[in-house]
């Protein structure tokens, strides 16, 4: 993450101390939306850019996980990512860094843009 990206992510976490949630509802930034929401907007956003790829939030999750480890580190991660066990981490991450997975993201990337 780059910095501008940081201080503005503390800087709503110090805002809403007490909310535990990163999709918020409009009404009520202390509770979340829906998952149905989620990918509600989520399906919205791809249509609106053109995006003809099946990409789920889980997907989502997922890449910003192996976007992240080597910034913040694996142990780091696992508590963001709310796992109790650091396997469960460890097959979020699975491949990375290799010369097969930075091809593949590098491809996906490519067809998104």
């Amino acid at each position: 993450m780059d910095k501008e990206t940081v201080e503005l992510f503390l800087k709503i976490t110090d805002e809403y101390p007490n909310s535990s949630y990163v999709f918020t509802s409009k009404s009520n930034l202390l509770t979340h939306i829906s998952s149905k929401q989620v990918n509600l907007y989520l399906d919205e956003v791809l249509d609106i850019l053109g995006i003809k790829k099946n990409i789920t939030p889980h997907c989502l999750r997922r890449t910003c996980a192996t976007l992240m480890v080597d910034k913040i580190g694996i142990y780091a991660l696992m508590k963001l990512l709310g796992h109790e066990n650091i396997k469960t981490t460890e097959m979020y991450i699975k491949g990375v860094g290799t010369p097969e997975s930075n091809n593949k993201i590098r491809n996906m990337w490519n067809e998104v843009g």
